[in-house]
This record gives structure tokens, C-alpha cells and sequence, in this order.
């Protein structure tokens, strides 16, 4: 069939065939790549956006790490304020000498039932103090600085009829909740 053909519709004939493997290579090949190649280009971009979050996320590690050593330091230095059960008794007569040496007087102190929160417990205990209005202010300032982890809860201060001050304080001593009772 070839052979019967002129030259003119051979060279057609080529001429169309070349034009269709043209279309096609373009159609199927040349223009999936071109999408694909697109397409690749956007994920280059995302993930270098990924990576620069991440090496932004990276760079704030040894500043994250630090201040988590300081939160574990101060933390320490907390717990380490915490009495014991058993200390509170010392805790006691520690604050009925620094009374004395404020120039006041505790008069009652009555031990509450310890509050659990969590890893802590707060041992809370009534006081009731009579004295000149520096010396409550003293006093307060030893609960303060005591070395333990004291919170004043509630106090009221009035004025005696002689002249001097009584004050109501309920504070807590905190301790570890696994430090028994």
C-alpha cells in the first residue's frame, strides 16, 4: 500500500504523523510535566516555609530549656521552704518566741483540720495575738521570713480596750501531701 502511493501523500502522510506524535508528546508528555513540575515547585515552597518554622521553633530551644531550669530551681528552692509535719510543733514555739521578741503575746492557737490541694497540704491554725499595733506587724513580718511556706489566710486586728491591739490570724503552713499528717 505504501508503494502505490505518491510521492506528494508520503510525504503527508509523514508530515501528519509527526504533527500527531507532536501533538501527543506535547499533550501527554510535555504538559503533565509542566504540572507536575508546578506543582513540585509549590511544595519546594511550602516545605521550606516548614523548615524555617522549625528551625525558628529549633533556635528557641535553649532559651525554653533555660527558663524551664529556672522554673526548676525556683520550684526547689519552694519546696525546700515546705515543713514537714512534724516540724510544726518547732514552726509553733519559733513563732511564740518571735512574739515575745515583737512585744506581743499569743494567747491561743488552735490546730484546723489540714487542707489537701493536690501535691500540697496547708495546715491551717488559728491564732490570736495581743500586743502594741508594730508588734502585730512584727509578727506578721517573722510568719513572712520564717523559712517556711506560711500563707496568712484571714486576719483581723482591733483595738483593746487598754489601748494595745488583738489580732486574729488564720495561717497555713504548706508541706508536701505525701508527708503524712
Amino acid at each position: 500500500m505504501w508503494r502505490r502511493l505518491t510521492r506528494r501523500e508520503r510525504v503527508l502522510i509523514v508530515v501528519a504523523l509527526i504533527l500527531a506524535l507532536g501533538a501527543g508528546g506535547y499533550v501527554y508528555v510535555h504538559e503533565p510535566l509542566v504540572k507536575r513540575q508546578a506543582a513540585l515547585a509549590e511544595e519546594i515552597d511550602l516545605a521550606r516555609q516548614a523548615l524555617a518554622r522549625a528551625q525558628a521553633l529549633a533556635a528557641e530551644v535553649p532559651a525554653r530549656e533555660a527558663a524551664v531550669e529556672r522554673l526548676r530551681q525556683r520550684l526547689a528552692a519552694a519546696e525546700a521552704r515546705l515543713a514537714a509535719p512534724a516540724d510544726l510543733p518547732a514552726f509553733l514555739e519559733a513563732a511564740e518566741a518571735a512574739g515575745r521578741r515583737a512585744g506581743v503575746s499569743i494567747e491561743a492557737i488552735r490546730l484546723m483540720e489540714p487542707v489537701d490541694g493536690g501535691a500540697y497540704r496547708r495546715h491551717p491554725l488559728a491564732l490570736t495575738v495581743q500586743g502594741s499595733y508594730a508588734g502585730q506587724v512584727a509578727f506578721l513580718e517573722f510568719l513572712e521570713g520564717s523559712g517556711r511556706l506560711v500563707t496568712v489566710d484571714a486576719f483581723e486586728v482591733s483595738r483593746t480596750p487598754g489601748g494595745g491591739y488583738a489580732g486574729s490570724y488564720v495561717v497555713s503552713v504548706v508541706t508536701l501531701a505525701g508527708a503524712g499528717r
